[in-house]
């Protein structure tokens, strides 16, 4: 599968010698595949997933490159042109909240403040409960902003749910922006994206200021 080999075997064994209109054909076959990939329902982290993402954003980056070497202009699909808006975004993010929790165990709300890089958590039975034990660090803005693009949310579904489940886990990641345009929000009820560990960590790492 294409999806297994390196970005260097798959550009001599898929990319050199083709066509622009052959290049084109498998940008949209590899595009194809990542939506599939993105439809399935998440209810656990998937780490065999979040890898084949991985390597075909890099398979599908070069292909890119190619098909532009040769003349091709490609036109977005209206996901990648929202992705890409989103990543665009990430230079005028006011505030990144992450929540996550349940009605039995209560919820942690993580708070970064941008561009300061203020962090401050807080515990309680609800999201927006005002726990007065909150405690602010600071990090580095720059790196924090850096691992978020690395997580490409862009990409993700504006809502994840499984509702097989009653109560369970549910979690949001709401972006404000300095420029006050309109908040972004990403919300899951015992469902989750490919690489929310990854989101878990980072937050986690954010909140004792690394």
């Amino acid at each position: 599968m294409l999806s297994k080999i390196s970005t260097a075997e798959f550009e001599l064994r898929e990319l050199t010698g083709r066509s622009a209109a052959e290049v084109l054909t498998l940008v949209k076959r590899l595009t194809a595949e990542r939506e599939q990939l993105r439809a399935l329902r998440d209810t656990g982290v998937d780490v065999r997933r979040r890898t084949r993402l991985t390597v075909l954003r890099l398979h599908l980056a070069r292909a890119h490159e190619v098909y532009a070497a040769l003349g091709g202009v490609y036109k977005p699909t209206r996901r990648e042109k929202t992705a890409a808006a989103f990543e665009a975004s990430l230079g005028a993010v006011a505030t990144v909240e992450f929540s996550i929790g349940g009605f039995f165990g209560g919820y942690v709300t993580t708070l970064v403040t941008l561009p300061d890089g203020y962090v401050t958590r807080r515990r309680g039975p609800s999201p927006d409960w005002p726990d007065p034990a909150v405690w602010p660090v600071r990090l580095g803005a720059t790196q924090f902003l850096a691992d978020l693009a690395d997580l490409h949310i862009g990409e993700w579904r504006a809502k994840y749910e499984n509702p097989e489940v009653l109560d369970g886990t549910q979690w949001t990641l709401t972006f404000t922006y300095l420029d006050h345009r309109k908040p972004v929000e990403y919300y899951g009820s015992n469902a989750y994206p490919y690489n929310f560990a990854q989101l878990e960590r980072l937050f986690d790492r954010a909140a004792v200021g690394r």
